[in-house]
């Protein structure tokens, strides 16, 4: 079967389009919002609520999207997201208060939904701060736009139902764009190509507790930040400014907020992740005291314009930390190195007096290898078939078997070398890369000699490389003066 090459660029691309237009509804809320009160008459109260069922609806499934963000076919599921989105975008242009209300309850639900995939795939990329930024940008500038344009066009001239019908219509444009979207987080991880993967198989994430924190963090902190961008509208209008300048002031932040963007990719990894979210929230928090402490027009407008930017800002940043925070998940792989018999010929590797430390090495790697299969983590082996005649370690003889116990399964990686390094003259680095794996935690024999070579090239390509000390061992060797 025909199979479609995904580029990097189809997916930037891709991860543009989604982002952008499912944000639209909550890009453009404040003015949707003043609409629903101009020309719907709802009061404040009324305002309130239909503000916050979408706000409600996006949350519940951003704060379930763990559980079931790694499990699903994205295609299927953002596909189908848009589909009933675009849907209720449509009936709440024809029905009364509390139909409106479940219509944007449902519209917040499923931009959720297609959220929590693309937010899955951007923080999986090799540069999930470039991806996230160059996204964030594109859709601060579309919305920004826009924005002048529901406000001061389309607004007065078509009413609510016009700007419900332009959203839903383009809502449905930027379903084809899934083509370029990987299958499920599966996908993403393994090589497109490699035939023994089935479009159906599911992947289970084991997400640690402290990353789970992180994620309700983030949640926290999104209702604050939502709940001030969904009115801004009603801030400026209870200030007595003028519509057309609240929609220009609307406009301008969400272009000018892509500076937040933009500074984040320009930043990168040179502060680490946790000094941004400190630049971020002391600009936020200079943007609120402005906010709150003037009725000036135009410090009204930069105290949005600063606040904007600092969350897009922030953003990618919250991203990486609740990433780092989850150590040992799915892009995390257990390296077992030479765990095979001929390690225990000691009178090989010692002399008459051959010996080694920690015999409870098996012990303890057995239980962290159940461990991980348990957790269905990614596994690799290297299996040592040395140069010299006499050596145990050769896979032509017995001893150069894996050690009872420690035996691969048909889904692990296993590679042979003749050197230290596990890494040389083997696939072992190609294999990890298209299994998605950037984290390696090491295992096995012997410390001082294969085990530190790997671990030190691991960590020079790259990897996160972790080496369990109790789960190593070594022999004591014949020197040069016999």
């Amino acid at each position: 079967m025909h199979q479609l090459k995904i580029s990097v660029k189809s997916v930037y691309i891709s991860i543009a389009a989604f982002l952008t237009i499912n944000n639209l509804v909550y890009n453009t809320l404040p003015i949707i919002l003043g609409g629903l009160a101009t020309q719907r008459g709802f009061n404040e109260a009324q305002i309130g609520v239909l503000g916050s069922t979408f706000l409600a609806g996006q949350m519940l499934t951003n704060i379930t999207g763990p559980l079931w963000v790694g499990r699903v076919n994205w295609k299927i599921t953002v596909s189908f997201a848009m589909l009933i989105f675009a849907i209720a975008m449509l009936l709440s242009a024809h029905v009364n208060f509390s139909l409106i209300a479940i219509c944007y309850l449902i519209a917040g639900g499923t931009t959720g939904i297609s959220l929590a995939c693309m937010f899955c795939l951007i923080s999986n990329m090799d540069n999930p701060v470039r991806a996230y930024s160059m996204a964030i940008i594109a859709q601060c500038v579309i919305a920004g736009i826009l924005v002048i344009v529901f406000q001061s066009f389309l607004l007065p001239k078509y009413g609510l139902e016009g700007l419900s019908y332009l959203i839903a219509t383009l809502i449905l444009i930027s379903i084809p764009f899934v083509r370029w979207v990987p299958m499920n987080l599966k996908a993403q991880l393994e090589d497109s190509n490699k035939s023994k993967i089935k479009e159906n198989l599911k992947f289970k994430i084991s997400f640690s507790f402290w990353a789970f924190i992180g994620l309700i963090g983030i949640i926290i902190y999104y209702t604050g930040q939502t709940g001030i961008w969904a009115f801004v509208e009603r801030i400026g209008n209870s200030r007595g400014f003028d519509p057309d300048f609240i929609g220009i002031v609307a406009a301008g932040s969400l272009i000018l907020s892509g500076l937040g963007a933009w500074a984040a990719d320009l930043t990168g990894n040179k502060l680490g992740n946790f000094k941004p979210l400190v630049i971020g929230i002391l600009i936020f928090i200079i943007a609120m005291v402005i906010l709150s402490a003037t009725n000036d027009k135009y410090l009204y407008f930069i105290a949005i314009i600063i606040y904007s930017a600092a969350w897009n800002y922030m953003t990618p940043f919250q991203l990486l930390v609740v990433k780092s925070a989850d150590k040992f998940s799915k892009n995390t792989g257990l390296l077992l190195i030479d765990v095979q018999e001929g390690v225990d010929v000691l009178e090989y590797w010692g002399g008459p007096t051959g010996r080694r430390n920690n015999f409870d090495a098996e012990k303890n790697m057995k239980l962290l290898l159940n461990k991980w299969r348990k957790m269905d983590g990614k596994v690799a082996y290297t299996k040592h078939d040395s140069r010299e005649e006499n050596s145990p370690l050769k896979l032509s003889i017995q001893t150069g078997n894996i050690k009872k116990g420690f035996e691969p399964t048909i889904d692990d990686i296993v590679v042979e070398k003749d050197v230290n390094s596990g890494f040389i003259g083997t696939s072992l680095e190609i294999q990890l890369r298209r299994a998605g794996i950037d984290r390696l935690v090491v295992i096995g024999f012997f410390t001082n000699f294969c085990i530190e070579t790997t671990v030190r090239m691991s960590g020079n390509m790259g990897f996160d490389t972790y080496l369990v000390h109790d789960c190593c061992a070594t022999t004591n060797r014949i020197g040069i003066d016999g």
